[in-house]
């Protein structure tokens, strides 16, 4: 029996230190594992993609967090449940067929699936691969999966478009061709076919289109161009179809293929046939000349618009109120192009061509419209704006038509101005001739009362005072009477320096300006109708005054001129008066000094144009003339020159004379009881038998009644205006018919009547114009002598 030996020291260290470094490579081992299983676990934790392991039934065994989040589901609620009932219906049985090729080589399958997540149903992309045992039976299936949903979106997409495409090309009514580098047909659409033939695929492009051998110059084939500069090119050519019927072709060519290096392999040619546009476009085009010149000839202004309200055409007069030619409009928006504002407002009017866009209707402007032209000016119009229709009755544009109907509302406010004012006027004279009338029978009394007093009875000085306001009451009414008068002046030997200092203050009453009068002393006197003459006064006082806001002082001067100058042809020759005007105001332009005579010619805001071309009417049918100079920031000066009467001045012009007695039998006409009893009063204070009647007919009978009894009147006292009743010059006419020799004076309220100042082209003798008093009566009675 053999013995044991026991083990050495030495020999048992050396196990210890085997068995521990043993130990020590199994822990290291151990860590290793547990590192990669923890690197494992944190990639498939943070893998985006999803990652799943399902036993050969299909049920969980492991579920990455992204699957999880997912399908808002929980790793307890998915392991150990089949996946089947998350896939959609549809695609359950070829997730079946993908999964049977696991258990052939490779071992490996692709499938697509829709699965039901949180967010619905989506797409889901599967690498699955089978897990073998040792004896290369599948245990186990692992998958790793992608949303692919935006894929099968875009696929999809992609798939619609290439087919509508395809469907495109092949009902496309251009001719489509695909075409190489050596310019040979490689494709082509079933119109290109239907044109140049089924057998043009394979031809030269060249050949197809102009059915030569011959290719074209490289400066000329659009093919070409593109493959040399990668860019589109575009040309009209004429081709000849398969029919041998030549044609207009426009032909775009432009890059559809390029190889791994970018050059250009393809072209594909785009060619439409424009023969039948471009026989339209020659007849367009000659209707848009005929258009032109109708346009050029129509008198009124004329635009048209797009749907966007852009201009598409001006006419020439619309060029001349808009300012804007047709070149420069065209494109813009009308609101641009054609300003307009409400007249008295001044905002912006209603669009008509927005009003005619949205109702579809014809509309008409406002008569109360501005335009406002590119310089600044302004026009009153009237237009109205149309749709246009195009064949469908839908309304592609609007034509805008408009006139300048600033002349013609000038005209047509002035006309009514004038009726205005001879309506005025003539309301003016009827209150004149009443107010006269009663002014008759207070300075007539007064001046009956003052015979029977003596100048220093205490009575006498408020009889004076009393007749002095009566008087100037007659001056009131004198204006009434210029204002209701015709254009003719009536004209009186006037003294001209009263009368101008009279206007001039009277116009300046409130003002802030002065005049300031240098007349002689014998300024000569002029016959002239002093109510005209004062309104010219008037009218350049006021202007004068406007010119001065702050105030100044208007110099006003007169001067005798023995000779007329020459250079005025219109003023009479011989001596004359010459007044001149002179304000401080700013001046006016060479440019507007020609023009202001002109009628409605005026620089300022308010005012009718008017004022300076009735002083202009007025001096020149006085066989006058009017000037004006006038220096920027100097001021301006009016010179009137006025033919004058030098035998009698102003400062010898006789005074007043007496009354003078007579004797005789005077009839006296007036429709007026209280005149016809004053008069009749004074005729017999001045010596004379009355006798009275109330109008013209009575008056008739009445004389032929003493002509008859043998006591026949020495004179007639006749009122030229009887309301309703025969008046002076009627009954002067009778009485001449009766008695050729009759004696006769008119009397009458209006004394601007022409026959006042021409009485002896009536037959009348003298004229006593209403109110008087009885040194008059005796002065015209006189005359019967």
């Amino acid at each position: 029996m053999a013995s044991h030996e026991k083990p050495t020291d030495a020999a048992l260290k050396q196990r210890i230190t085997e068995l521990e470094q043993a130990a020590r490579e199994h822990a290291q081992t151990e860590e290793a594992l547990r590192q990669s299983r923890e690197q494992y676990r944190l990639l498939v934790e943070n893998q985006t993609d999803l990652v799943v392991k399902v036993d050969t039934e299909g049920r969980f065994q492991f579920v990455s967090p992204s699957y999880c989040k997912l399908f808002g589901k929980s790793e307890e609620a998915l392991l150990g449940k089949t996946f089947i009932p998350l896939v959609h219906e549809d695609d359950r049985e070829s997730t079946a067929q993908a999964m049977q090729h696991l258990y052939m080589p490779p071992h490996t399958a692709y499938m697509e699936q829709r699965a039901m997540t949180k967010d619905g149903w989506r797409w889901l992309g599967w690498m699955d691969t089978a897990v073998l045992d040792d004896h290369g039976e599948v245990i186990a299936i692992v998958g790793v999966g992608r949303d692919i949903t935006e894929r099968k979106r875009t696929q999809e997409a992609l798939q619609l478009s290439e087919g509508k495409l395809s469907a495109m090309l092949a009902s496309l009514a251009d001719h489509v061709r695909m075409i190489d580098r050596d310019l040979n047909i490689t494709w082509a659409n079933e119109t290109a076919k239907k044109r140049f033939g089924d057998d043009i695929v394979g031809m030269k492009c060249y050949e197809a289109h102009h059915g030569n051998k011959t290719p074209c110059e490289p400066h000329s084939c659009i093919a070409l161009k593109a493959f040399e500069d990668g860019q589109a090119h575009t040309h009209e050519a004429q081709v000849t179809d398969k029919d041998g019927r030549a044609l207009n072709f426009q032909c775009t060519a432009n890059v559809a293929l390029r190889d791994e290096n970018d050059n250009p392999t393809a072209v594909i040619e785009v060619s439409r046939d424009i023969t039948a546009l471009k026989q339209a476009a020659e007849a367009l085009n000659s209707e848009k000349e005929r258009l032109a010149v109708t346009l050029r000839s129509i008198g009124d202004a004329v635009i048209a618009t797009d749907r966007d309200e852009r201009v598409t055409l001006m006419n020439p007069v619309a060029e001349n109120l808009t300012g804007w030619t047709e070149a420069e409009a065209r494109g813009r928006h009308l609101a641009e192009v054609f300003k307009i504002v409400d007249k008295a407002s001044g905002q912006p009017s209603t669009n008509p061509v927005q009003q005619v866009l949205a109702t579809g209707q014809i509309q008409e402007i406002s008569n109360h419209t501005l335009l406002i032209g590119r310089d600044g000016r302004r026009y009153n119009i009237a237009d109205s704006a149309a749709p246009i229709m195009d064949r469908g009755q839908i309304i592609s544009g609007v034509v805008l038509v408009f006139r300048d109907v600033t002349a013609a509302q000038r005209t047509e406010a002035e006309l009514l101005k004038i009726e205005k004012l001879r309506s005025l006027g003539v309301l003016a004279g009827g209150i004149a001739h009443d107010f006269n009338n009663f002014l008759t029978g207070i300075i007539g009394n007064l001046s009956l009362a003052k015979v029977d007093l003596a100048p220093h009875d205490r009575l006498y000085p408020h009889l004076n005072e009393m007749e002095k306001a009566a008087l100037r009451a007659k001056d009131l009414t004198q204006q009434l009477l210029t204002f209701s008068k015709g254009g003719q002046p009536v004209k009186t030997l006037t003294r001209i320096d009263r009368l101008v200092r009279e206007a001039a203050l009277f116009a300046l009453r409130g003002s802030n300006v002065r005049a300031q009068f240098a007349f002689p002393e014998d300024l000569w006197l002029a016959r002239v109708d002093s109510g005209q003459i004062g309104q010219v006064i008037h009218n350049l006082v006021i202007n004068a005054d406007q010119v001065m806001p702050e105030g100044g002082i208007i110099t006003i001067s007169g001067v005798n001129m023995p000779h007329a100058p020459e250079a005025h042809q219109n003023l009479a020759p011989g001596p004359c008066v010459r007044i001149t005007v002179r304000d401080q105001g700013t001046g006016i332009t060479k440019e507007h000094l020609n023009r202001i005579f002109d009628p409605y010619f005026t620089t300022k805001q308010k005012g009718s144009g008017l004022g300076l071309t009735v002083v202009y009417s007025i001096i020149e049918k006085h066989e006058g003339h009017v000037a004006v100079a006038s220096e920027l920031g100097a001021g301006t000066t009016f010179t009137i020159y006025l033919p004058a009467s030098p035998g009698q001045t102003a400062q010898n012009a006789a005074p007043q004379a007496a009354a003078a007695t007579g004797s005789g039998r005077i009839l006296v006409m007036d429709d007026e009881k209280f005149i016809r009893t004053l008069a009749t009063e004074m005729l017999k204070r001045l010596g004379y038998e009355t006798a009275q009647a109330q109008d013209g007919s009575e008056a008739i009978a009445i004389y032929r009644q003493a002509m008859a009894s043998g006591e026949p009147f020495d004179a007639v006292i006749l009122d030229l205006t009887v309301p309703g009743g025969m008046g002076g010059k009627e009954t002067m006419t009778r009485l001449t018919a009766i008695d050729q020799g009759v004696k006769a004076i008119v009397s009458s309220g209006y004394s601007n009547d022409p026959l006042m100042s021409h009485y002896g082209n009536y037959g009348f003798i003298a004229a006593v114009k209403k109110p008087y008093v009885i040194s008059e009566l005796s002065q015209a009675l006189e005359k019967l002598k």
